[in-house]
């Protein structure tokens, strides 16, 4: 009984631990898109034409 309890409390921490690495600034749920990049210069924004296009609520030019 005391095996299992120290292990639920093992995997509860564990799961604690977890969502609080991925709710930090730089954590996976900061990230919002994954985006191949090319050799030289890539442009960010909502502009379709850009190589890196973000939502329409995203200024058209972001940088390079």
């Amino acid at each position: 009984m005391a095996d299992q309890k120290t292990y639920i409390q093992t995997i509860e921490q564990y799961h604690a631990e977890r969502e609080e690495s991925i709710r930090r600034e730089n954590g996976w749920l900061a990230l919002s898109g994954l985006f191949w990049l090319k050799l030289g210069k890539n442009n960010i924004g909502s502009t379709s034409t850009f190589e890196i296009q973000l939502p329409e609520r995203v200024p058209a030019n972001v940088g390079i």
